[in-house]
């Protein structure tokens, strides 16, 4: 992996670590995938009902849309005077191909050998 690869990978779990985020992350995950051309991005607004129960838009909420959006893991667009958000499926690609090489990886290294366990 390169830097550049592992600074947006770092970034993007940064921006996951935060229980909101992650909230709202999910949120559009279940709601509106860019990758599903039928499935519709969500309004700022909708986000923030769902993650805070308030129908309006918060400052917090927009901060934490404002952070997934820098970190490359949600994609925001104008429809009017709305803010249009949906998750960046490149970025799922990315994570997804990083957790499977880890999953692939962790068994062979990771699990101590029967010979190197004390008895």
């Amino acid at each position: 992996m390169t830097n550049p690869d592992v600074e947006s990978l770092a970034s993007m779990l940064r921006a996951l670590g935060d229980p909101t985020r992650l909230a709202i992350f999910e949120f559009l995950l279940e709601r509106c995938c860019a990758a599903m051309p039928d499935s519709p991005a969500a309004s700022a607004s909708e986000v923030c009902c769902a993650v805070t129960g308030i129908e309006k838009i918060t400052p917090t909420v927009s901060h934490h849309i404002k952070e997934l959006r820098s970190a490359g893991l949600v994609l925001v667009t104008r429809a009017g005077r709305r803010r249009q958000v949906s998750v960046n499926s490149e970025a799922v690609d990315r994570l997804a191909d990083y957790f499977h090489r880890a999953a692939e990886i962790a068994p062979r290294c990771c699990t101590p050998s029967r010979s190197n366990t004390p008895n």
